[in-house]
């Protein structure tokens, strides 16, 4: 089974028009929402599209990493992106039965966020993975002080945006574990961000060339994931209504990009 080319591009476009039907879903006359887009047709489309691009990153992630030889570098990396990828589908796909069945929203903390949690470091550690395969295949990586400053930069960048952020939410009177998560995801986020910026150093002499547009939809994917995860914490404590389609295409976002980089690399080894 391979990704066809045509399918692929597809991706992208489909995150794209989802993302804006999501967000756009509170614009429409009273008379729509009510009889076609009511709010649990709209739940329900968004959780749906989660779960495609989710499995799809994970499916053709783990394809990607059996395409290249044992030994390669870059084999354990895939491997490490398609586990991340497959733990953020199964904690997505637990919610299903309360946005698609139950019209309900999903209880939070839940069994969803321990998966959540482990999928992160599996990513991060991806992402270094990769990062040590480019330099031994000899990319241009750059100095390792160079490497150094610019983490330092994208991690001082980083602090400053959490810390105006999270602070209201750190002081919000929420329950500990919910206050605990509402801090931890935009911060493994932001450690997230590090290691995928450095990618893009590397193949950004690449321009144009294939490595680049994996890795431009990827980090793409991870900003707007980062967005998410921020705009779900502060505006969440912040009492601020109507905004969860905005959160949730941010996600649709996400994920599409994601799977559309995964899809690209699995088209260029398949």
């Amino acid at each position: 089974m391979t990704a066809p080319p045509a399918f692929a591009r597809a991706v992208l476009p489909a995150a794209a028009a989802g993302a804006i039907l999501i967000a756009a879903a509170a614009l429409v006359p009273d008379a729509v929402r009510r009889t076609v887009l009511t709010p649990h047709v709209m739940q329900a489309l968004g959780a749906i599209v989660k779960l495609t691009f989710l499995l799809l990153a994970a499916v053709f992630a783990w394809r990607t990493a059996r395409a290249f030889e044992a030994g390669n570098p870059v084999r354990p990396a895939w491997r490490l992106l398609a586990l991340g990828m497959f733990a953020f589908f199964l904690a997505q796909l637990s919610y299903a039965p309360y946005q698609i069945v139950l019209n309900q929203d999903p209880p939070y903390p839940s069994v969803a966020d321990v998966l959540f949690m482990l999928a992160y470091p599996l990513l991060i550690a991806a992402l270094f993975v990769f990062l040590r395969a480019y330099e031994e295949a000899g990319y241009p990586v750059g100095s390792a002080p160079s490497r150094w400053g610019l983490a330092a930069a994208v991690a001082a960048g980083c602090a400053l945006v959490g810390y105006v952020i999270l602070t209201p939410v750190i002081r919000a009177d929420t329950p500990a574990l919910e206050k605990a998560l509402n801090v931890a995801y935009p911060v493994l986020d932001f450690v997230l961000l590090v290691p995928t910026v450095l990618l893009i150093r590397t193949t950004m002499a690449l321009r144009g060339g294939a490595a680049w547009k994996v890795w431009a939809a990827l980090l793409a994917g991870y900003v707007f994931l980062c967005v998410g995860d921020v705009l779900f914490a502060y505006l969440g404590v912040a009492d601020v209504g109507g905004v969860d389609p905005l959160i949730h295409a941010m996600y649709v976002l996400s994920y599409g990009l994601i799977a559309r980089g995964v899809l690209y690399q699995h088209e260029l080894v398949a």
